[in-house]
């Protein structure tokens, strides 16, 4: 994938951690999540290990970037993709599966 359109996914998959990091936390303590602290209040545990395999745990820097990366190839626009569109993707994937 280009460069320039790695930077903005990865620059955009921190911020949105961000926002959802503050959304589960109190507002007097919303203040002190930063980008340079993100990757501490983020879950330690990358991957877990079900049905016989090992799978990339949710709310991670590297899930959110590769969801990124998938609803960006099927057209979507990196700086308009939320949480909420990251949710549903992973949703609606799962369903096919079942």
């Amino acid at each position: 994938m280009n460069t320039k359109i790695m930077k903005r996914i990865n620059r955009h998959s921190e911020s949105l951690l961000i926002d959802w990091v503050k959304s589960l936390l109190p507002e007097e303590e919303q203040e002190k999540v930063s980008s340079n602290n993100i990757k501490e209040l983020l879950p330690s545990a990358k991957h877990f290990y079900a049905t016989g395999q090992v799978r990339l745990s949710f709310y991670t820097l590297k899930w959110t970037r590769k969801c990124i990366k998938k609803l960006y190839k099927l057209g979507n626009d990196i700086e308009t993709i939320t949480i909420k569109d990251l949710e549903d993707f992973v949703n609606r994937t799962r369903e096919s599966y079942h």
